[in-house]
């Protein structure tokens, strides 16, 4: 007997298993984006067209500068020579500006004698212009060296300068001009002082030894000299002139010095003590008066001696 199978139990090739159901999922594409305009032309297009446009403004505005710039300038005029008043004028008639400025010249005074820009340039209206005016005029001074005084001061007064006389020691004739400053040929403004040295001239040394001290100085300021008084000890009363320096008849230039030892009275030197009727003195030398002419003979060497001692003393005072 065949077995039969109930048909519930049976299954079908094609039937389909039960069991959970399948979820099939479907994968969303997005839709394709459109394609992007081509731009760059249109950007290329506009900056060419930015660039023609400032190129043109560029040569506008060049065109129209240069236009202004042919239309506001000016030629300087030549001012050098005219008074500041005339050269400021013709500044000012041309839209110039004048800068002015001082110094000395050969020029009259007020006078321009220097310009900058100089005449011919051509200029913007406004622009500046520097002009130099004249302060004063300058001259040469002239030589009046070994002139008499009266003769350079009416030259230097002749070249417009004045004059201011100094007497001085020199060796020339008294009166004539032995120096001046400043020197021939310097230029300075008109006006301008010279000073002169003028000579006092030479004298003759007058022979004052022996003399008091107050006639010898009076008889050497008498010859344009002047004394210069030493004292010095000596044997010869006091305030007598014993040597003086120069030594007389010599020629000395009026106003220099000349030196007179005038005695103090007493014959000590330094080192030199007196004691009744010895001396000693620093080389331990002894004089002692013997009677009759062998005494007074004694006596003058030693007056001699103290004498040569006290000049070669007042000699290293006037030295030192």
């Amino acid at each position: 007997m065949r077995n039969q199978r109930s048909p519930a139990g049976r299954t079908r090739v094609d039937q389909e298993v039960a069991g959970p159901p399948v979820v099939e999922e479907d994968e969303y594409a997005p839709p394709p984006r459109p394609p992007l305009p081509k731009i760059w032309p249109w950007l290329l297009l506009l900056l060419l067209v930015v660039i023609g446009g400032l190129l043109a403004a560029y040569f506008l505005i060049r065109e129209n500068g240069n236009k202004k710039s042919s239309a506001s300038a000016v030629t300087v005029p030549a001012v050098v020579g005219l008074k500041q008043s005339n050269a400021i004028k013709q500044l000012d008639e041309r839209g110039l500006v004048p800068q002015l400025a001082t110094g000395p010249s050969m020029f009259p005074a007020g006078t321009v004698f220097a310009q900058d820009p100089g005449a011919g340039t051509s200029l913007n209206r406004g622009s500046l212009v520097k002009v130099s005016v004249s302060s004063a005029a300058q001259i040469s001074v002239p030589n009046v060296v070994g002139s008499r005084t009266s003769v350079a001061v009416s030259r230097l007064k002749d070249a417009g300068l004045q004059s201011q006389v100094t007497t001085v020691a020199a060796t020339a004739a008294p009166g004539v001009v032995v120096k001046q400053a400043p020197v021939a040929g310097t230029r300075v403004a008109k006006g301008s002082t010279v000073a002169l040295n003028v000579s006092k001239g030479e004298a003759t040394v007058p022979d004052v030894r022996g003399q008091p001290a107050s006639d010898a100085k009076a008889a050497l300021q008498t010859a344009g000299l002047v004394p210069v008084e030493f004292k010095v000890p000596s044997a010869q009363p006091k305030g007598t002139v014993t040597a003086q320096k120069p030594l007389p008849n010599k020629k000395a230039a009026r106003g220099s010095k000349v030196r007179i030892n005038v005695s103090t009275g007493s014959a000590s030197t330094p080192g030199t003590t007196t004691s009744g009727t010895t001396t000693t003195t620093a080389s331990a030398r002894t004089l002692v008066p013997l009677p009759g002419r062998r005494s007074e003979a004694v006596t003058v060497c030693y007056k001699l001696e103290l004498w040569r001692r006290s000049w070669n003393q007042a000699e290293e005072r006037g030295r030192a």
